[in-house]
């Protein structure tokens, strides 16, 4: 089974068309802000911009697009 330790604070910003992707052996863990979209999927949806969105978990491999910010923790996953 997989465990997860605490590897550092993150705090990412994009600006518009931007992207980033989680690094396949993290998970990402806190907020996000303004975010367009998540693995290709529309969050922004009806929301505005600027919500804050708690307990946003992003596992390895997700790619996030879009003029915003994810900040919280990074777990390396062991």
């Amino acid at each position: 089974m997989a465990k997860l330790k605490f590897d550092r604070n993150i705090n990412v910003v994009l600006n518009d068309n931007e992207q980033t992707e989680v690094p396949k052996d993290e998970v990402w863990k806190g907020t996000r802000s303004g975010l367009a979209d998540i693995n290709g999927v529309a969050v922004n949806a009806g929301l505005g911009y600027g919500k804050l969105h708690d307990s946003i978990m992003l596992g390895g491999g997700t790619k996030i697009t879009g003029s915003g910010s994810v900040s919280g923790v990074a777990f390396k996953v062991i």
